[in-house]
């Protein structure tokens, strides 16, 4: 039980964008607050008919490993596929181990967080937060994240998330409205 709290409590410690300078601190605890409540919001102004228990748990899990493992940098994360796999065999090794020992298992939605119906508006969300966060930085001056908000905005071309954008128009309006503010 203790290395369930821990890891939960350790999130308000672990700073994300840790290998820039940035001027607003952020830790992974508040990143999935705000994932949680941009979830909520897509959902009920587009009425997606989801279930929203499942929802909030995989939010809210989405980021637990980090609590574990730090927050690994995007570029090293995904330096290539094997890398990202033995990531994500270590988390999934973590998480089974953590949760082996208490009556309840939240690997499922750790590990599945960005699967399934509810997954894809987590992962939109995850995406939505960062560009807000992004967006925020530049908008106070900040140039050293400029290369983090590129590959953000580059994401959000692809084909994966010109389809769930599609699929979730108040996410495409939330992110046009950040991509905006930067722009003026």
């Amino acid at each position: 039980m203790n290395a369930y709290f821990e890891t939960v409590y350790a999130l308000s410690n672990i700073k994300r964008f840790s290998t820039h300078q940035v001027n607003h601190i952020q830790n992974v605890a508040m990143h999935s607050f705000n994932c949680a409540m941009i979830c909520l919001y897509i959902v009920d102004v587009d009425k997606i008919d989801c279930d929203k228990a499942i929802l909030l748990q995989k939010v809210l899990f989405h980021d637990l490993p980090e609590g574990v493992l730090g927050d690994i940098p995007a570029p090293t994360r995904n330096y290539s596929k094997e890398l990202h796999a033995k990531i994500k065999e270590v988390e999934t090794e973590m998480m089974t181990a953590m949760f082996k020992d208490i009556p309840v298992n939240y690997t499922k939605w750790t590990i599945e967080a960005k699967q399934g119906p509810e997954g894809e508006i987590v992962a939109l969300s995850d995406l939505i937060e960062r560009l807000i966060y992004l967006s925020q930085e530049k908008r106070s001056g900040n140039q050293v994240t400029n290369a983090v908000y590129n590959d953000t905005t580059a994401k959000l071309k692809t084909k994966t998330f010109r389809e769930l954008l599609k699929k979730y128009p108040t996410a495409a309006e939330i992110i046009f409205h950040y991509l905006s503010k930067v722009q003026s």
